[in-house]
Order: structure tokens, then sequence, then C-alpha cells
């Protein structure tokens, strides 16, 4: 096979140190990948494993001259060691630190090395000891030793002999321990050093762990076993016929017959018969495997012996699908494909990517319900049980290689022969062990990892191996000389402007973002300018937002980021990118990127509404279309109904929806609903205006330095140097602190990433100087025009007051155009109310914050509590906004404080925006004693294109080449 050099099993028994420091050394006797089948044992079908999960002894040491050398040893007493849980990651049990770095590498600035060397002096050790019984019906059989994953090497001893040794952390290594198992006390002894050769291809953004963080299984293997299992699929698509391949390698020569039985996906047999090793099973009528339908086959496998006993039993769920790329587009079955993808670290917040099954399928349902239909392993092989998961729920999946050289990528790999056979057993440990998951499409060579001839032998070696499947690496991109080296064009971050670029150049590869809107705090701004390119380019197959959740830290309720653990080189909270916080709340970025996912489109018309279905092979006949007239959020007319929409097709449906004039706020709306819950909707919100409130007497009583306007129960009071200072109902003082004009907001990890502080517009929040005051009376109303020195930016705003007769006032702000100023946040006005104003409720976009680049969402009545909407990104910073509001109010159960506008943007927080700024993490907010309602014409948007230079996009600016003037108006209601 030229080009493809995979190292042979070493047969050298004594452990060496040296193969840390070799790249051509990955593994000795560490068996060749195989399958990831399960197999059970008999006729009774017994259980073919058992787990060395649990508890085991475990000791660290400095380095290899201070650890204890002989401790594989039986007699080894280990009673002084500490406890520690496997699987798990050693630095979050309470040994050593916890490490997050991006790009530079941990050791950068410590250890005297260069790219591909280990400093041995500085190379912890990790020691592990396990004692275990043998179960009587595994004596006498092969047994197969397999750790599901370590970090980053591991050498294993049993009983006193040595086993082998193996790197890449995230695919099996497997060893034969036949030879050296007895049926009790058996002594299993792992040394794992923090650093190999192999670490240096480990150089993802993630945290840095070691130990051994999936399954310890032992397998049992009958002499005559099959040891491999690789399943093709044909398939006609004009017929619908298909051909099964079977190909079983067996572990001895020994006679013996295969049954096989394929079961359809209504578990009717479509085949049972007595087969060769290699064997073919026709299918007529075949259903097709995708997202939409995950149909899955089941194998059935029955190795007998020469005797008719049945020796082992397979099932194998088989997916039939076709990818292929056809003149320049991917297509799925015939279809041209778009990825609504996610990238995806294994992640929970207390066991790092130690997981469980449950937290797998937790995020599966999480995945569908968000419209996901994609998943890039970034940047590793998942857990195995990830792959089924991903085939039964209907995920496609880009499984990528775990090689990673961010930070020495024009170093290594590169063209060096010396890492070839590393970079290939890497490659050929993921494929075999997933080849037969119908999920993955296309396989990646890695992220971030440079260019070079390497990348060309990775790639030949996956083609030679499957032609079912498509090889990604965006690596191209960077360095055309090895441009075949992937068969797509894949970017990452890339402008909706430069992908429309490449997309009209003609080019002969399809288009796809292996990564793009990084999810970084409050992000995910602009991504419908991405989405919006799916309709207008072929070639566009859609993209993988980065990423799926929150990589942080969780302990005794708090949650850390890198620094925290005086990890240094670290970046920092550049771990929290992902559309769901580490404890998989889900925000506003999700939110977004749920109804942008969406497979209905649907438009409300006057007596109709028009559906779209985006699916390739889904008819929406079985799914519930649901209409719905709400006033003030209350439903006053719904309906459902259902219908026949064709995959690819439009269709129009009568809804009659009643005439209304009512005063009140209005929602038509329709949903498209499925067992997930709501999937899609559309809308249209509308005002029915009411008459003004009844007038009242007005007293003014104007002081040398104070107004105050005075109702029956009511008491404005304003300071002609500061503003509205009082407003007291029953004579109880609702307000903290007068209102103010505020241009600022507290800074987002984007806002952050571009370097852009907005200082100046920062201290005109801050540093307000009322220049100019005078009043206007008359009969129906009294007004109070402020003219405020804005001292950062030399300039003046006017905040007009006009108290009517009703009671409310009105509330105007007004700013002269001035297009050469610094980007301007925001343009409102906040108040400070007193810490009893705490049940928030808005008419709006919802029930997540929304922006003015992250705004798809429904519009209805919403409430909140001020002590809880609080959104816990990593670090504190702008949060909890909402668009397209039409009134707002604050309740403390007595009195209500509400504004309303034309349109507006408002927030409610205990937290100003210097409380946010000012902190680094939730747990240092201050306890506060004021409730801040803040009420903006606009806020500029969140952006995300990248979180470290990439502007918010013009559109989704401030326009300041025009006067900026915004107007609302604020009353009390009271209880009766």
């Amino acid at each position: 096979m030229k080009g493809t050099r995979i190292q042979r099993s070493d047969t050298m028994r004594t452990p060496d140190l040296n193969w840390l420091k070799d790249s051509r050394i990955f593994q000795v006797n560490r068996l060749q990948a195989y399958s990831d089948h399960k197999y059970t044992i008999g006729k009774d079908k017994k259980p073919s494993s058992f787990s060395l999960n649990g508890t085991w002894k475990f000791n660290q040491s400095k380095n290899y001259d201070t650890c204890f050398k002989f401790f594989y040893n039986t007699e080894f007493n280990d009673a002084n060691w500490n406890d520690i849980q496997v699987p798990g990651h050693i630095q979050l049990q309470g040994f050593d630190n916890p490490h997050y770095t991006d790009v530079t590498y941990p050791w950068d600035g410590h250890d005297v090395v260069k790219p591909g060397q280990i400093d041995m002096d500085k190379n912890k050790v990790y020691q592990y000891r396990k004692t275990f019984d043998c179960p009587q019906d595994f004596i006498g059989n092969k047994l197969i030793l397999s750790f599901e994953g370590v970090e980053s090497n591991i050498y294993v001893w049993l009983n006193g002999k040595f086993i082998g040794y193996s790197e890449d952390s995230f695919t099996p290594s497997r060893f034969d321990i036949t030879k050296y198992t007895q049926e009790k006390d058996n002594v299993l002894s792992v040394r794992i050093f923090q650093k190999c050769t192999g670490t240096w291809l480990e150089d993802q953004d993630m945290w840095r762990f070691s130990g051994i963080f999936r399954d310890v299984m032992v397998y049992k293997q009958p002499n005559l076993h099959i040891q491999d299992l690789k399943i093709d699929t044909n398939i006609d698509l004009d017929t619908k016929k298909s051909v099964l391949t079977c190909t079983c390698k067996m572990s001895s020569n020994e006679s013996h017959i295969l049954q096989a039985k394929l079961y359809d996906p209504q578990g009717n047999i479509v085949w049972n018969a007595n087969m060769q090793d290699t064997f073919e099973i026709p299918v007529e009528n075949t259903s097709l495997w995708s997202s939409e339908y995950p149909n899955l086959y089941q194998l059935e496998i029955v190795l007998y012996d020469s005797n008719n006993e049945i020796i082992e039993t397979i099932q194998e769920q088989v997916g039939f699908r076709k990818f292929t790329l056809e003149y320049g587009i991917m297509k799925l079955n015939g279809k041209r494909i778009v990825f609504h993808g996610i990238n995806r670290h294994e992640w929970n917040a207390k066991t790092g990517r130690a997981i469980t099954y449950e937290q797998m399928e937790e995020d599966i349902h999480m995945l569908k319900a968000l419209n996901i239909n994609a998943v890039r392993t970034s940047h590793y092989p998942n857990n195995s049980y990830w792959y089924k998961l991903c085939d039964q729920y209907g995920i496609y999946v880009i499984d990528e290689m775990n090689l990673e050289t961010h930070g020495a990528n024009d170093i290594i790999p590169q063209n060096k022969t010396e890492w070839t056979d590393c970079l290939l057993d890497r490659a050929r440990s993921m494929y075999e062990r997933d080849k037969n998951h119908a999920c993955i499409l296309m396989w990646s060579l890695g992220n971030e990892a440079g260019s070079g001839s390497n990348f060309m032998i990775l790639h030949d070696y996956f083609k030679e191996q499957d032609t079912s499947r498509l090889v990604h690496y965006e690596g191209i991109t960077q360095d055309r000389t090895f441009e075949n080296a992937s068969d797509i064009e894949s970017r990452m971050y890339a402008t909706p402007q430069s992908i429309k670029d490449y997309l009209e150049s003609h080019p002969m590869k399809p288009f796809m973002l292996c990564e793009y809107m990084h999810a970084m705090g409050n992000s995910l701004g602009g991504m419908e300018e991405y989405t919006n390119l799916e309709d207008e380019y072929e070639q566009y197959q859609g993209g993988f937002v980065w990423d799926y959740v929150d990589q942080a830290i969780e302990k005794d309720g708090k949650y850390y980021y890198g620094k925290d653990f005086d990890d240094y080189p670290n970046d920092s909270n550049f771990c929290g990118d992902g559309i769901l916080l580490a404890n998989r709340q889900e925000t506003g970025k999700s939110q977004e990127l749920k109804q942008l996912y969406r497979y209905v489109d649907m438009e409300i018309h006057f007596d109709s509404v028009t559906i779209k279905n985006k699916n390739l092979f889904y008819d929406l006949g079985k799914d519930t279309f649901i209409f719905e007239l709400k006033r003030n959020g209350l439903a006053i007319q719904s309906g459902i109904f259902k219908t026949s929409v064709e995959p690819g097709t439009t269709k129009t449906m009568p809804v009659q929806f009643k005439q209304i004039n009512t005063p009140g706020y209005y929602t038509k709306t329709i949903y498209y609903k499925t067992p997930l819950g709501i999937q899609a909707f559309d809308q249209q919100v509308f005002e029915v205006k009411q008459d003004q409130p009844k007038e009242s007497a007005m007293l003014v009583v104007e002081g040398q330095n104070t107004i105050g306007i005075q109702f029956m129960d009511t008491e404005y009071l304003f300071d002609k140097r500061k503003g509205l200072v009082s407003i007291q109902v029953n004579d109880t003082e609702l307000l903290q602190e007068a209102p103010k004009p505020v241009f600022y907001r507290a800074l987002t990890d984007n806002d952050r990433g571009t370097k852009q502080t907005y200082a100046n517009w920062l201290n005109a929040s801050l540093f307000q100087n009322v220049v100019d005051f005078k009043m206007i009376l008359n009969s129906k109303c009294a007004q109070m025009i402020y003219t405020i020195q804005l001292e950062s930016i030399e300039e003046e705003c006017k905040l007009v007051y006009t108290v009517y007769n009703n009671q409310s006032i009105q509330i105007q702000l007004h700013l002269d155009k001035n297009s050469k100023r610094q980007t301007l946040p925001l343009f409102g006005i906040e108040f400070a109310l007193k810490e009893t104003f705490k049940n928030f409720a808005y008419f709006g976009k919802g029930e997540k914050d929304t922006y003015i680049d992250r705004n798809h969402a429904l519009t209805d009545f919403y409430s909140e509590n001020v002590d809880t909407n609080y959104i816990p990104y990593l670090k504190p910073q702008e949060h909890g906004n909402h668009t397209d509001c039409k009134w707002c109010c604050l309740s403390d159960g007595t009195n209500t404080f509400n504004i309303k506008a034309e349109n507006m943007e408002c927030q409610a927080s205990k937290y100003s925006f210097m409380h946010l700024y000012n902190a680094n993490h939730t747990f240092e907010l201050p306890q506060t004693n004021t409730t801040y309602l803040r009420i903006t014409k606009q806020q500029m948007g969140v952006g995300g294109i990248n979180s470290w230079g990439a502007k918010v996009q013009p559109q989704y600016l401030i326009d300041q080449s025009k006067n900026l003037d915004f107007t609302c108006t604020l009353y009390i209601s009271k209880k009766d």
C-alpha cells in the first residue's frame, strides 16, 4: 500500500523510557486496531467482558527519578497510596492542577525543549495499581485488556510482567494478557507520563489532563472468534436495491459456520442463511438512513464451531446510505446536503472528558431538539458509544483524528518522515474502530496541524480503505501545495463576503465551514448572514458552529477557567465558547441557532399560511401545525391542523384569524411541532392603541433647586441639577438614583477580543454634568429640559421629561449626529429602582435574551425575576437584553413601574454595567440593593464571526450619521 506504513506490533518485553522521546515508537505489544462491534458468548449470550472501572490505588511523582521504580511487583505495598476513580482525570480528583491553554503548549517557557522533544526532569509520573479477580468463565480463554482512553501514554504490567506500551489518548489501547492472568489477586499496574512525543500532536484547544479517563475493560475472546467486522453497503438509488457486504476476520483457521440474519427497521427478517467469512446480502426496497429517517437494519451474525455449538453472537446496526461528491456538490442519497452542525468537545463540568452514557444520551437529545443535524468530533475520536447514538438518532459525523500541533504546526508534522508512522497509526486506529458507523460521512485529518506531505499520505490512506466517505482537512487552505489532501473546501471563521467570493469563482470543490460563529460568552450575532447562503449558493453546504458547551470546571457550585489554577501559560476564559453553559443551560445563542437551523419555513398571510418543507426526505404529514392569536399574552384563538408537505415543496393552507379591534398588544403565530417540541415558527406582531388615561389634578411646586409635580397619591421630584430624583407613591420611594442617559455596556468577550473598550462611552455614562435646565408649563403638562455635558466626548445630549396631567411622563433623549465618533455600544436611559422591584415583565422578543443581530425569537409577554435572571457566562458581561419591546415593567407587588414605546430594547438586572465590568467571575459579583432597568433605542450587536478581532458587522451597529432620538413613556400603576 503506497505511502501507508503502519507500525508492526513489537515483541520487546523490557520497558524503555526512550520510547517517550522517539516519535517512531508509539506502541509496543499493542494489538492491531479492529472494529468496535459487541458480541456475546455461547448460546446463553453471556457477557464477553468485565469492567475494571472503579477505585484504584494512585501515586504521583515529580519525575521518573523520584517515582517508585518497581511499583509493578506483586509484593509492592500500596497501602499508603491514595485512592483514585477510574475513569477520571487526575487533575479533577485533587492531584495536580488543571491547565487550560489553546495554542501555546503548556510547557512553553518552562521546559528547555524544541518541538518533538521531552524534558524528562520535568515530566511528572502517575502510577496506578488495581487488584482484581478474573471471573471463572473467563479462565482458559484469550483475554484482551482494553484501555479506551488514556492521556497521553501508558506503560502496562500485569502480575509483575510487562505487557506493553501505547500512545494516542483517544483511541483504544488493547493488549493480550492471556499468559499472565490468574484466577485470583491479579495486580494490574499502569505508569503514565505527563508528556511524550505524542503529546506534541495533542495541542487541542482544551484543558490538558492526564490519566485513565475512559473505560478499562477485559474482553474474553474464544479461540474461534470474529476479530474484526467490516460492513459496506452499495445502493442503487433508482431501484432502491442494495447489497450489504460483510467481511469477518477470523482469529483462527478452525472450521466454523457463520449464520447471518438481517432484520429491517421494523424488525422483519429479510435474510437468514449460512454464509462464508465474506458474504453479501441483497436488500430490496431499501429503507435508507439519513438524519431525517435514521433507519437502521440489525445484522445478527452467529458463529458456530464444527460441532454446531454457538461460540459467539454479534448484533450490529447497519445504515444504508450513499454519500457522494458530484460535480462539486456533496449529496446524501442523491440529494444536496446542508450541514446544520456543531463542534463538540466531550465535556462535563465536574468530570471533564470522562463522560457517562447518560450524559451522551442527554447531548444527543439536545442536538435533535436544537435542529442540529451534524457534529464534528473536535478534535479527536469520541467515546465509541457516541457514534452508536448518532447512528440511532440520525446525526451526521465528521470523525476527526487526534492530531493538532497548533503551537508548532510550522514545524511538526509538515513533511517530516519521522512522524509519518505515528500519524498513520492514529488514522488507522480511528478508522478501524469506527468504520462501520453509518453516521460518519467524512474522515478528518485533524485540526490546525499545518500542512505538508504527511497529509497527502493520510488522505490517501483513508481513500484506499474507504471509498464511501470524503476526507476533510481545513489546513490545506493555509498552504495550497497539498490542495488534494481535502476533498472539500473547508474554512474557519470566514466572513460571509469571503465565502461569496469563493462561491462566485466557479470552484471545483463544495464549501463548508468546519468552524464558524465563535460562541464565546454573549455571542452568535449575525449567524443568519451565513444560513442565508444556503439558499443562495448550491455549493455552500453549511457549517459547524464553535462550539457546543462551555468547558468550565465546576467546584463547590462555582465555575472556573484558565488561570484560576495558576496554570501558566493559559488562555483565560477562551474555553467558554459553547452555545450552552457548562451546566448545559440553554442560552440566547442556542435559541437563535435552533430557529436558524429550522427545516420548515412558514409565512403568515391575511387568511392563509405558506409552509415550505426544507427537509430532503421527510414529509410533514405526521407533524402538527398550531395557529394562535394572543392579546396581551393570553390566547383568544387557537387551532391545529395537519397536512402533508412533501420534502422540498411549498404548500399554502387556509388559516383565518379573528378580526380584532379591542386595544392591546397582539401576536399572530404559527408553530410547527414535532415530538421534540416546537421546532419552527412565524409570527406577526401589532398593537391596537387604547385611549389615553383620564386626566387628574396636577400641582407644580417650584423651589429654588427642585420642582415637585404632585398628584393625589403620586409625586415626581425633579432636581434642576440632577434630573428626576424621586418618585413617591403613597409616601413610598421607588427610585434609588436619578435616571441617566447610558451609552455603554459591560464588555462582551467579543468586545474584548476586538480590543474595543469604548472608554469614551464608559466615561460619558459615568461622568455627566447638567449645564442647562429650563421648564415649560401649560395647562396639560410640565416639561423639564436638561442639557447634559458628556465630559469624555465633549458633546452635549438633551434629556427631556414631560409630565402630563394623566400622571404619565414622556421621556425624550437626543444626541446630535456625528459619524466620526467611536462605535456607540448603546443609546438609552438607565433607571435605578429600589431592590424590592424584582418582578420584571415585558412584551418583546424572548424568552432568552436577544440582540439586533440575534433576534430570531418569539414575541410574547414574558416575566423574569431579577434575582434569577442573571446569565452566568464564564466572565461577567453584557446579557439579558430583549429587542423589539413595546412595554416592560418592574413591580414590587404593590407598585408597578411601567415603560412603553413604539419600539425599544430593555433589560432588568440587579447588577449595573460597572458591577459586571469589574468582576472576573460570577461569584465575584457583589450583593446589591438596587434594581437596574435599562431602556434603549438600540444596542449594537454582539457579533460572533470570531472572538479575537472580528468586529460587529456594520449593519448591526448604531448609525451615528443621523441624529439619535429616543422616546418612551413612564407611568406608575398601583395594586387595587
